[in-house]
């Protein structure tokens, strides 16, 4: 049967001509047309499986390399670790001197452990003059492994071999986030410091579930739209919030307000950071001020809040493990607004504030301390909790 031609050619021009515009435009510097698409779309939105495409595409994605370079810097810190993952794999020496600078981040050590694997992979002679101090002194036991990895791999010209024979690229892409593989021996953790804890102030600092119950607890109101999950919530739906001794915490028929006692809270000034974990169902850090009224800061489900010398600081609880301590401030106007601050190196089960100031994270990959400035550094441990316990 014989097609019109009034019927091809319309199809052909809404189709296939844009397609070949796209390309023609941009042959120059693409080998590609899959490499071009992937490189436009991270300029105009960023996302990290774009990254992870690009990557499996080997050093055929080199092209768009000064494009994933520019994401070293992305607000969002995910993005930002994909990306220095992204040059390892597409094979970008121009990325050596920013990814040798990314050895040494302060906030990010996950980061610097990903930059030091992604110069192993590049493979430069030049990169072990940014690997070697790193190897020695970081503070991090698992970067230095990985920094110690990449000299051997580049001095010895091998690959990186799979952790499973089996695994799909997307296993080895993400396997970083798997960071005790990069942890040997296993961490232990403390039990107890050689600095002691600081006492908790119950006037300033309360928990859901350990403190005593004859304090009025704290609660806010929220609408259940029949749904275990906060995100499925009203987002406009917070109001003013109420004192209330026995707060019920049973999610109610579709469109009811219920109390929603938080967490953990903080007093600061005018009222208190209020915290709520949900675990997969997400959660939530609000300001309830002492005049009623209450607002979101920060959609995450929310582990603890501290006090850190002058800064008010949240701990996320995810369940992808990406936990980041943000710095809670408050701003001339009244607003106030959660910034990244810190990046956990694995998930947190445990922090308390000793009586040095400093604060002390038990994470899945050893005991940390944080102090006021954000300097971090392994806890020095008194005792330590048995090898076996799940801890």
């Amino acid at each position: 049967m014989e097609i019109s031609k009034a019927i091809i050619l319309p199809l052909f021009c809404v189709f296939v001509v844009p397609v070949l515009s796209v390309w023609s435009a941009q042959d120059a510097a693409c080998s590609t047309p899959e490499v071009c698409s992937i490189k436009v779309q991270l300029q105009k939105k960023p996302d990290y499986l774009l990254l992870r495409d690009l990557a499996e595409k080997g050093p055929m994605g080199r092209e768009a390399g000064s494009v994933v370079a520019a994401l070293l810097d992305h607000p969002d810190w995910a993005i930002r670790e994909k990306a220095a993952r992204a040059l390892g794999f597409i094979d970008y020496p121009e990325a050596i001197p920013y990814l040798g600078k990314l050895l040494n981040d302060p906030a990010n050590a996950v980061l610097s452990l990903i930059a030091a694997e992604s110069l192993g992979r590049i493979g430069d002679q030049r990169a072990i003059d940014f690997l070697e101090p790193v190897a020695e002194s970081h503070w991090f036991p698992a970067v230095r492994n990985a920094a110690k990895t990449a000299i051997f791999n580049i001095e010895h010209n091998r690959q990186y071999p799979k952790q499973h024979p089996n695994a799909s690229f997307a296993d080895v892409f993400f396997d970083y986030l798997m960071v005790e593989n990069y942890s040997t021996p296993r961490p232990k953790l403390c039990s107890e410091l050689a600095v002691p804890f600081a006492k908790n102030n119950l006037f300033i600092k309360r928990y859901q579930d350990t403190e005593n119950s004859s304090l009025a607890a704290i609660s806010y109101r929220v609408i259940s739209r029949g749904s275990n999950s906060l995100e499925q919530t009203n987002p406009d739906a917070i109001e003013r919030y109420t004192i209330v001794l026995d707060a019920s915490n049973q999610l109610t028929l579709p469109g009811v307000r219920y109390p929603q006692e938080p967490n953990v809270t903080l007093k600061v000034g005018g009222g208190w950071l209020a915290g709520l974990n949900l675990g997969e169902w997400g959660g939530e850090l609000v300001f309830l001020s002492d005049l009623g009224t209450s607002s979101r800061i920060l959609s995450e489900p929310i582990a603890d809040i501290f006090q850190l010398g002058s800064r008010n600081i949240a701990i996320t609880d995810r369940i992808d493990g990406f936990d980041i301590i943000y710095e809670i401030k408050r701003s001339g106007d009244n607003q106030w607004s959660a910034t990244p601050w810190r990046r956990l190196p694995d998930s947190m089960f445990e922090a308390k504030i000793l009586a040095s100031g400093e604060l002390m994270v038990n994470t899945n990959v050893g005991s940390l301390q944080i102090s006021s400035d954000g300097q971090m550094r392994m806890a020095s441990c008194k005792a330590y909790y048995p090898i076996n316990e799940d801890k």
